[in-house]
This record gives C-alpha cells, structure tokens and sequence, in this order.
C-alpha cells in the first residue's frame, strides 16, 4: 500500500507548492513561519499514529537544520516533533506551523532540511460520506 499522507495547503484543499516550506536566503538572527497541515488522500485507509518532524537533508550545518526549526499545532508552544493522532480517510490535520529560527552564529551556505509525515499503520476503516470529506 503506498504512502498517502501529503502536506497540504493551510487553507485551500490542495497539495503545497513546491518549495513552499523553502526560505530562500535568509540573514543571521532571523525567523520566519509557514502553515500547512497533513492530509490523509486514503478514501479507504485510517493513518494511525501519525508523527510529523524536520529531518537534515545534505550537507550538516550548525547548528543543524532540524535543530533551528520548530513545529506548533497552536501557534504558540513549539516543538522538534508533533503527534497528529490518527488521521481517517480524506481528512487533514489542524493547521501546522512550521518556526524557522536562524541564530546569530549559524553557518553560512544552502543548507536543506525537509518535513517528514509518517503513520504507523494504515489501516482499513469506514470511509467518510462524500460531505464529510474534508480534501
């Protein structure tokens, strides 16, 4: 079965953009918020226990990448990781913020990090009449 959580749009019903979570250049000192959620695209699998973080990808920084981004369900209590809970077939998260903190003393260069969704399980549940559907 393929892996069919998907980071969407906070407010349209639509995949994000790529690059959408990159930031571009960014100066020493700065910070910076993009919001998204996580959608289940499954019209017949429950993703159960889903988890969300930020991952270094390339070269290491310092400090690392995953270490100067923070994930929110409401906007003010920030962590490295989240647990969504169970996400039913067609449904999406709470809104999800993702912090870009950049310390005065971090390295200089094109540093990559990315967000990761995962489910423990997908399982088979009752899928949601086409009005509750939430994508």
């Amino acid at each position: 079965m393929a892996d069919t959580l998907v980071l969407y749009d906070a407010t349209l019903d639509v995949p994000l953009a790529a690059g959408f979570l990159g930031w571009g250049t960014v100066i020493r000192r700065s910070s910076a918020e993009r919001t998204f959620r996580v959608a289940n695209t499954s019209l017949i699998y429950t993703a159960e226990t889903v988890t969300i973080a930020v991952a270094d990808t390339g070269a290491a920084a310092d400090p690392s990448q995953a270490a100067t981004h923070l994930l929110s369900l409401d906007g003010r209590s920030f962590t490295a990781g989240l647990d969504l809970g169970d996400l039913p077939p067609g449904t999406a998260s709470s809104p999800i913020t993702l912090r870009r903190v950049t310390p005065s003393t971090a390295d200089t260069g094109a540093w990559t990090f990315e967000v990761v969704a995962a489910a423990a399980a997908f399982t088979a549940g009752s899928p949601l009449p086409a009005e509750q559907t939430v994508l």
